[in-house]
């Protein structure tokens, strides 16, 4: 905006030294000192390295400004009078601009952001699911290997070869894991089994 500012000064400034003199006030023929360096300003603050600090900004906004008000008061009542308006006109435009450019950005940030938290929820679900079909297998395999252990124990005794001087240590199996539950895991107020599962 303070860039646009900037060239509506030397728009202004151009055309009115496009005026015939005939048409100008009689206050007109020498440059407003509000406008000095204005054109300087201007190419500096196109440059890729220029200040744009918000105090530097605002300095330049207020210089435009003094510019375009000592330019509008060398002009007649007519021509004052259009020149504000579409000063005006174009404050109120750049103002409504920059409010849905805003507005877009801060929808499409929102959108981004809820996208990436499914995307780990979705993420968070499968690592889940893995952990609990490995829990289940784990689960599986003591519960072969119990059977097994109690069913070669009944052979042995049935056999008559296991006598309490001559009986095998017992072999102490692991402590079954918990099988793990999707819905207790949560991304932000998403829980890991989101998408839901349609299928029940």
């Amino acid at each position: 905006m303070f860039a646009r500012l900037m060239a509506l000064c030397l728009l202004a400034a151009s055309s009115l030294a496009q005026t015939s003199p005939a048409s100008r006030p009689a206050n007109s023929s020498t440059a407003s000192p509000a406008c000095s360096h204005i054109g300087k300003d201007h190419e500096q603050l196109q440059q890729d390295d220029a200040d744009r600090s918000i105090e530097h900004l605002a300095a330049l906004q207020s210089k435009g400004e003094n510019c375009l008000k000592a330019m509008f008061a060398r002009l007649d009542p007519a021509q004052r009078t259009n020149a504000e308006n579409a000063l005006r006109l174009y404050q109120k435009s750049s103002s409504v601009l920059t409010d849905q450019i805003v507005r877009r950005d801060v929808a499409a940030a929102r959108a981004e952001s809820a996208q990436e938290m499914k995307d780990g929820a979705s993420q968070l679900t499968a690592v889940v699911m893995r952990l609990g079909l490995l829990s289940y297998h784990y689960n599986q395999l003591l519960d072969d290997m119990s059977r097994y252990i109690g069913e070669e124990q009944k052979f042995r005794q049935t056999m008559g070869t296991s006598s309490p001087s001559a009986a095998p240590a017992q072999l102490a199996l692991p402590d079954k894991v918990e099988l793990l539950n999707c819905h207790d895991f949560h991304v932000g107020h998403y829980d890991a089994c989101w998408p839901p599962d349609y299928d029940d």
